[in-house]
């Protein structure tokens, strides 16, 4: 960059290099722009300050939170069936299946008796009737 060198230093006016530059006014709006701009960034500072202290604060606040799953994930792992107790489990129901069909069958041999006991009540209470229609005339007939 080529500096530029004053040529002709009078009352408050530079000029440089044939350019007239007045370093009262504009300097004093340039600053006053620049002093707005400082304040802006320094509120937006805070802004970012207070704002990062909130992320801390949620920060702190999802790494107690990961802690408690990560706590609670060991208890699933240990809660998990193993394959010892799956085979156990098949065990246990293959013996359910097994009592199951010693049911049905003993089912089935309780129906063939009360099947059974259903005839003999039915031919007892006929043959009871029977005997008690022909039992009074027969003994009528063999007394005098």
């Amino acid at each position: 960059m080529n500096r530029l060198k004053p040529t002709n230093v009078t009352r408050g006016a530079f000029h440089y290099s044939g350019k007239h530059h007045n370093g009262g006014g504009a300097m004093k709006t340039r600053l006053e722009k620049l002093e707005n701009n400082v304040q802006i960034i320094q509120t937006d500072l805070a802004v970012v300050k207070t704002d990062l202290a909130v992320v801390k604060t949620d920060l702190a606040v999802v790494k107690t939170d990961l802690a408690v799953v990560i706590s609670d994930l060991a208890v699933v792992k240990t809660s998990y069936a193993t394959k010892d107790d799956i085979s156990a489990l098949k065990d246990d129901i293959c013996a359910i299946k097994v009592d199951i069909s010693a049911l049905k069958d003993d089912s089935c041999a309780i129906k063939v008796d009360i099947s059974d006991a259903k005839t003999r009540i039915i031919l007892w209470v006929v043959s009871a009737v029977f005997l008690a229609q022909l039992l009074p005339p027969f003994i009528r007939t063999l007394t005098p």
